[in-house]
Parts: structure tokens; C-alpha cells; sequence
């Protein structure tokens, strides 16, 4: 059966982000003209939709109707020869080495390759060893996760300076941490230090009862520590908290590891070099009006606009590049996908429901 191709509808704000940041200048076989937005030499909205969509038109009217929408990465690079990866997030474990696989420099290696085509990487510093300790091979001391946290900043703007948007970066460490108190506060006095960071402290079933436990006040240690934690947060938005035991027990493949972190923005729970390709089904799109204006979600539409875009999801995963094998054989081991929502709010406001309501 035939489809009928929608023309896309872009705002003049759409258009401007569209012409700065999305649409290709390079050619690759295809026509780029000067823009009359912008002056500048670079494909249209609907070139960059065909390339997108892998020569489907059901993925193109997809986005052309902005139902939904892949993350950006997957706009910036998809059907672009040696363009790079189409996935936004990855998580990496930081092994408490300076050389090796998965070491410090390793990991900032790949991350570096990773942020070079706009993803996006959470790391896990449970493994290094406190500020100060021994280290036997060098006679020296070590730097501590905060130290490296930082290195990993100066990587990332690094990279931010020749690329299309900021670096995204998670930083968690365990509660049982030595340094887990200069994590909490590295940001409250200057935020801005650490700006492509967001931060997480993974936090167990047992610290949070101890925390918690109203019978007795808490455990001093516990709940002095979670007071910290809320004042910085409540400070600079920073640190958030990572329930890492209740993550576990909804890992799909414990057999292939634990669920240590997450990706930058805290989507989802990833593996060691596990990366995750996501989208946005946009719900204000999904809300239709009867004959005497009544307004209600149209489930039924909704319903094959998340089956469609689970399909989209899982063939740009056929089609994804990787910078390191590692990662590559992450992705087709799990085949993790992030299926969200956009336009919730705008949802919200038209069906008439209150942030406060059931």
C-alpha cells in the first residue's frame, strides 16, 4: 500500500534552529542550495527528513508531522557518509587505572570520539580509589574522583568548541564513597565549573531506611549525609540521586552486568559502554476535538504512533555508527532503545487538567 507524503509545516523559530544546527551543508550525492532563511548553502527541512527516514515514507511522515521526533544526533548524522554516531547517550565505568582498557584515559578517549558527533556520556567513579591514596606503582598519591570529574569537563568543552551543541555529561558515585562529600559540594560554590556536568549519588535501599527511618531519627552519618545532598541540591540542582538497587531490580540482562549509572539526563540505566538511542513521541499532536469541541487523547492514534516509532528506533540501530567496538558490541547485545514523550505540558493545558489534579 502506498503512502501519501506529508509536506512538513516548520515555524519560523523551527526553521532558524533547523538552518543553525540540523540541517547538513554537506552533499554526499544530494542537491544543497543557498537557504532564504539564512544565505547558507545547506539541504531543506524535507532533504533532511528523506535522509533521516532511510527512504521510508512512513518514518518521514512521522517526523514531517512532528508526531515524533528522534534524538539529535540522529538528525545531525543519519544518511551522512562517515558523519558518526546516531545515538545520544552511553555510559562508561571508570576503572580505577590511568592506562588500560576502561582506565581514566581510556574512558576519555572514548568519550571524547563520542561527544565529537553530539552524544551524550554518564560516567560511574564508584571504582576510583579516595583522594590521597597510595598508588604502589608510582610511589604517588591519587587525584580522586572530583579530580577526574574535572578532567572530564575540560574534555568535553574541548570538544564543545568545534561541535554543534554542548557536552552532556553524569557524574555518580556510590554514598559509600571516602570522597562522597566533596562530590555533593564540587558544584555549590561555583556551578558554572563543572557546567556539562549533571552529578548523582547512587544511593542503596539500606542508606535510604537508615536515612530515613523516623523511629529513631535516622542514623546520624545517613541522615546528615542526605541533608547535604537535599542543600546542594537545593542550592545549585545538583546532586541528584541515583536509587541504584531499585534500577537493578528492574535490569532486563543482570547476566551481562549491573545497571551502575545512567545516561547524562538520568533517561535510563545503562550497562558498561552500553549506548541508547531516544525519541519523542510529541503528545499535544495525539489530543483531538469531537463535534461539540469536546477534547480527549486520541489512544488509538497514539498507540501506532509509539509501534511505528519502536520500529524507527530499532532500524536506526542497523544503521548506527559506533567509535569503538566495545560500544558496537554493547548496542547489539541489548538493543536498548529510549521510546519518550514531548508536549506534556501543552497536553496538559488543552485537555484542561491541572498539574495538582489526580
Amino acid at each position: 500500500m502506498s503512502v501519501s507524503i506529508k509536506t512538513p509545516v516548520f515555524s519560523e523559530n523551527a526553521q532558524r534552529v533547523l538552518c543553525e544546527r540540523y540541517l547538513s551543508k554537506k552533499a554526499n550525492g544530494r542537491t544543497i542550495s543557498k537557504c532564504k532563511h539564512c544565505e547558507i548553502i545547506h539541504e531543506t527541512p524535507e532533504d533532511m527528513l528523506r535522509r533521516v527516514s532511510f527512504g521510508n515514507d512512513e518514518y518521514y511522515n512521522l517526523m514531517a508531522s512532528l508526531d515524533f521526533l528522534p534524538n539529535s544526533p540522529t538528525l545531525f548524522n543519519a544518511g551522512i557518509k562517515g558523519a558518526g554516531t546516531m545515538s545520544a547517550c552511553f555510559k562508561f565505568d571508570i576503572d580505577d587505572s590511568m592506562l588500560g582498557e576502561d582506565s581514566i584515559m581510556d574512558t576519555a578517549c572514548k568519550a571524547a570520539a563520542v561527544q565529537k558527533w553530539g552524544g551524550g556520556v554518564g560516567f560511574v567513579l564508584s571504582n576510583l580509589r579516595p583522594k590521597g591514596a597510595q598508588i604502589a606503582s608510582t610511589h604517588g598519591k591519587a587525584c580522586g574522583p572530583v579530580a577526574v570529574l574535572k578532567m572530564l569537563h575540560g574534555v568535553s568543552e574541548m570538544i564543545t568548541q568545534g561541535g554543534k551543541r554542548a557536552g552532556a555529561q553524569m557524574g555518580i558515585l556510590s554514598v559509600d564513597h571516602p570522597d562522597v562529600r566533596e562530590f555533593i559540594h564540587c558544584k555549590d560554590e561555583d556551578p558554572q565549573g563543572l557546567s556539562t556536568f549533571n552529578i548523582s549519588v547512587a544511593v542503596t535501599d539500606e542508606f535510604m531506611h537508615r536515612a530515613t527511618d523516623f523511629d529513631t531519627y535516622g542514623v546520624i552519618k545517613e541522615r546528615e549525609l542526605l541533608q547535604e545532598i537535599c542543600e546542594s541540591a537545593w542550592k545549585t540542582g545538583d546532586p541528584g540521586l541515583y536509587f541504584i538497587d531499585e534500577a537493578e531490580r528492574g535490569n532486563p540482562t543482570p547476566w551481562l552486568g549491573e545497571l551502575s549509572g545512567t545516561n547524562p539526563c538520568g533517561e535510563v540505566p545503562l550497562l558498561n559502554n552500553e549506548p541508547c538511542n531516544l525519541g519523542s513521541i510529541n503528545l499535544v499532536n495525539h489530543v483531538i476535538y469531537s463535534e461539540r469541541q469536546e477534547v480527549s487523547v486520541d489512544f488509538e492514534r497514539l498507540a501506532k504512533t509509539a509501534y511505528l516509532a519502536t520500529k524507527f528506533l530499532d532500524e536506526i540501530l542497523d544503521h548506527n555508527v559506533f567509535p569503538d567496538e566495545r560500544i558496537d558490541r554493547a548496542a547489539k547485545i541489548t538493543r536498548k532503545l529510549g521510546l519518550g514523550v514531548m508536549g506534556w505540558a501543552d497536553m496538559l493545558t488543552v485537555l484542561g487538567v491541572h498539574y495538582d489534579s489526580e
